[in-house]
C-alpha cells in the first residue's frame, strides 16, 4: 500500500499512524485514543501519551505491539507476523521486515494484551 501523510487505508494509501490502527483492528486491539499532534510531536510526547494506553517493553514479541522508530524522523510501526509492518520513506510504501532489522525501537503494548 502507497503511502500518504494522513491517509487512513481508505483511499488505497496510508500513513504509519493509521498503519497501526489497521493492524489492531485485526488483531482485535483497542488502539490509544488518537491525537493529531502525534504528527507534529517529540518521541518522548508520543511515548508518554502511548503510556497510558500501554506499558513499555524491551523488544516487540505479539502482533499488536507497538514501535516508534526513527527514519528520516520518528515514525510507527507495528509487529504482524514475527516482523515489523512499516513506512519505507525511500520506497513511500508499506514494508514488512522482520525484527532483527531493527535496533534503537521503542515498543509498547497493550495493557489490556498483557
Amino acid at each position: 500500500m502507497p503511502y500518504q501523510l494522513g491517509a487512513d487505508g481508505n483511499n488505497g494509501s496510508i500513513d504509519c499512524i493509521n498503519l497501526c490502527y489497521k493492524v489492531w483492528d485485526q488483531v482485535g486491539i483497542e488502539g490509544p485514543p488518537f491525537d493529531p499532534l502525534w504528527y507534529q510531536a517529540s518521541k518522548w510526547d508520543i511515548g508518554r501519551d502511548i503510556l497510558s494506553w500501554g506499558v513499555r517493553v524491551e523488544r516487540p514479541r505479539y502482533d499488536g505491539d507497538m514501535i516508534l522508530m526513527q527514519q528520516e524522523e520518528w515514525a510507527f510501526g507495528v509487529m504482524w507476523d514475527q516482523g515489523i509492518l512499516y513506512i519505507n520513506r525511500p520506497l513511500e510504501r508499506v514494508q514488512w521486515s522482520t525484527v532483527q532489522y531493527f535496533t534503537n525501537l521503542l515498543c509498547f503494548r497493550s495493557k489490556k494484551s498483557l
